[in-house]
């Protein structure tokens, strides 16, 4: 597999059987979208090395060539806003977002949460029970 274009019909057609050949046989894989060249990291234990290192650029705005120039990136608009989170982020807006909600992600916080998403996840679905089909996005995140 040379050459990948990830903007391509093909890998957007089928990304899952590009991204399993890739995690099994090139788990780091230097490809293309549209006229850049990327690298696509496909392994969970190498990305979490990879935005854990202080030496990569997570937020693309800050993204410099060899010789220091900053690279323009054509992101869609529709895109756009799903790319500036806090995980695309490089310090130090990073850690005054982390410092902010990290509370929230505690175990002892997160536990709170179970009794009532429990009970709101078996109302949704016993309102289903009965029906032939279903169409879990709508009946789940819009009942």
């Amino acid at each position: 597999m040379r050459n990948l274009n990830i903007a391509s019909e093909s890998f957007c057609r089928d990304k899952y059987l590009y991204f399993s050949w890739m995690r099994k046989h090139a788990p780091v894989y230097k490809a293309r979208y549209i006229l850049k060249k990327l690298y696509l990291i496909t392994r969970y234990k190498d990305v979490v090395e990879v935005m854990k290192d202080d030496r990569f650029v997570h937020d693309f705005n800050n993204v410099r060539s060899s010789s220091g120039r900053k690279l323009i990136w054509y992101i869609p608009g529709p895109i756009r806003p799903y790319l500036r989170n806090m995980l695309t982020m490089d310090d130090p807006d990073h850690r005054r977002l982390r410092n902010l909600v990290h509370k929230g992600f505690m175990r002892q916080q997160i536990s709170s949460w179970e009794q009532f998403t429990q009970s709101l996840s078996d109302q949704l679905l016993d309102k289903l029970a009965h029906q032939e089909t279903v169409d879990l996005i709508d009946a789940i995140l819009f009942p």
